[in-house]
């Protein structure tokens, strides 16, 4: 359980960063798994090798601000297995490798 304190802390940095963040989305270079390759740019994300894995997966950058509405939209252009979409806290997944339960 996140204390209050701990939350307002959080919730001053987000406001920071929202200022200083345009909504200028991409995939990060970095926070990806090895089996996603990214086009010049970084608009588009490819699973580069068929892999049945749970590291499929890449993050976008800036992260969303948490102050005012964000509008993103993806194209998926082939599928070949499922995708999985969402919104996580970065320093929550991180430590868990980016893995995630899935209970359908």
């Amino acid at each position: 359980m996140i204390k209050t304190k701990e939350l307002d802390e959080f919730m001053e940095k987000a406001a920071a960063v929202d200022e200083e963040s345009p909504n200028l989305f991409r995939f990060s270079e970095t926070l990806k798994s090895k089996w996603i390759s990214l086009n010049e740019g970084a608009l588009e994300a490819k699973q580069s090798e068929s892999k049945n894995e749970d590291l499929r997966f890449a993050v976008i950058e800036p992260p969303l601000p948490l102050h005012r509405p964000s509008k993103i939209s993806f194209q998926i252009k082939n599928l070949a297995n499922w995708v999985g979409i969402g919104i996580c806290f970065k320093n929550i997944i991180a430590p868990k490798n980016y893995k995630f339960e899935c209970k359908v």
